[in-house]
């Protein structure tokens, strides 16, 4: 659901052209496929970062939540969700926890 999210988020942001920059990017600097990105985000936002900046990665991420939320069909509450600090867990309907970590890069 987390890469779907992301991918949702980053195509519907800029392009889909984009997206796949952003997987072509991912592959290349940091040897992380689509598949893998969720249990590497640390790697995914820092390639954000260093391509759009960290205000532009703040909110990327403000939209990769929401729309996470919406699919655990979850309220999103803008003054407690940042991206850059908070780590997001959800209890998936499946009895699954997924543990979903959002970090600024140093």
């Amino acid at each position: 659901m987390m890469a779907d999210a992301i991918d949702e988020s980053i195509s519907e942001l800029f392009s889909p052209g984009v997206l796949e920059e952003f997987h072509n990017a991912l592959l290349r600097q940091y040897d992380i496929t689509r598949d893998e990105m969720p249990y590497r985000l640390e790697s995914a936002i820092k390639l954000l970062t260093n391509v759009f900046g960290l205000k532009a990665t703040d909110t990327i991420g403000r939209v990769i939540l929401r729309r996470l939320y919406r699919k655990f069909d979850l309220q999103f509450d803008e003054s407690t969700a940042q991206p850059s600090t908070n780590a997001l867990k959800l209890q998936r309907k499946d009895s699954r926890r997924s543990a979903i970590w959002i970090n600024r890069p140093t």
